[in-house]
């Protein structure tokens, strides 16, 4: 069995490493097939420090040439670009060998035969556009890493893209911090919020446009992963399809909207769940140890196998 793997992207490297290691364990040949931009900047390269995949990474034009000898195309994007629009329709003679890898609702491929959808209720949004195929729910989840150490730089870390509506908790935990004096890291870019004023929360840390070396680095430093939210039902349906991979991947406990946790499957065994009316609170227990955090992570690790086991 031959697999092609295709990404345009240089995000989502949760799903990436999902597929290489599904391919591994069933023994399959595979490549990797990505865009020179993948490579020019450092993207894939944390792969390379787990298995090696640098005889199996091409350049996406090679597939045009070899497309014929795979038995399954992998298409990874989670962002409809231009380039992938034009690469979809050279596909279209190969639909019923290609799964296609929905992240969310506006990267829907339509009229495609075998779809994967990564937030799970994407099914009733992606059934409009894509009917009578082959729909599966898979959580991008691949064996834990564990990559903590045990001197922790930041108690909290958002990850992801900010806009001005998801500045609801963000805000409360940037006021926390000044009283509480503890570090908060924020991996993503922020979209119309450029201009907010950071000077007066010295414990605030930001990072964008990192390697994937770079940010699993700082990753290895964070103690409780905090997904970006609103109260905005569309964005716990359509998104997160990234910080919750990374952690149960990495076994970094979440602090999680008790919707989101029903919509994951998550309890309080493995995260820690507040709702809109005692998120200071969970925060001040947080900040006061007063949760078994090797607990968390020991269930977190027994959720991992789950998921594969369901998974395969």
């Amino acid at each position: 069995m031959k697999i092609a793997i295709i990404e345009f992207n240089n995000c989502h490297f949760e799903t990436l490493m999902t597929w290489i290691e599904y391919a591994i364990l069933k023994n399959y040949d595979y490549k990797i097939f990505v865009d020179i931009e993948n490579i020019k900047n450092n993207w894939l390269d944390y792969y390379n420090t787990i298995v090696n995949i640098k005889d199996n990474i091409v350049l996406i034009n090679e597939l045009k040439k070899t497309i014929d000898d795979y038995d399954i195309l992998f298409m990874n994007t989670s962002h409809i670009i231009n380039t992938t629009n034009t690469f979809i329709k050279e596909l279209k003679n190969y639909n019923k060998k290609t799964i296609f890898i929905h992240h969310y609702d506006k990267c829907l491929f339509k009229n495609t035969y075998n779809n994967i959808i990564v937030p799970p209720l994407l099914k009733k949004m992606i059934k409009k556009n894509i009917k009578n195929n082959s729909i599966s729910y898979i959580l991008p989840i691949f064996n834990v890493r564990e990559i903590s150490k045990e001197n922790y730089k930041y108690l909290f870390c958002f990850i992801g893209n900010m806009r001005h509506r998801e500045l609801i908790y963000f805000q409360k935990i940037l006021d926390l911090s000044n009283i509480y004096n503890f570090k908060i890291l924020y991996m993503g870019n922020y979209f119309g919020i450029e201009n907010y004023d950071f000077k007066n929360y010295n414990n605030f840390v930001h990072f964008k446009n990192l390697s994937s070396i770079k940010f699993i680095e700082h990753l290895s430093y964070v103690k409780y992963l905090l997904p970006i939210i609103n109260n905005k039902k569309c964005y716990s349906k359509k998104r997160l399809t990234g910080i919750i991979p990374l952690s149960i991947n990495f076994n970094i406990p979440l602090i999680i909207n008790s919707k989101i946790a029903d919509i994951y499957n998550f309890k309080d065994i493995n995260s820690i769940i507040f709702n809109d009316n005692n998120f200071n609170e969970i925060i001040i227990k947080i900040i006061n140890c007063e949760y078994n955090y090797l607990s968390l992570k020991k269930n977190l690790v027994n959720l991992n196998k789950n998921i594969i086991n369901n998974n395969n």
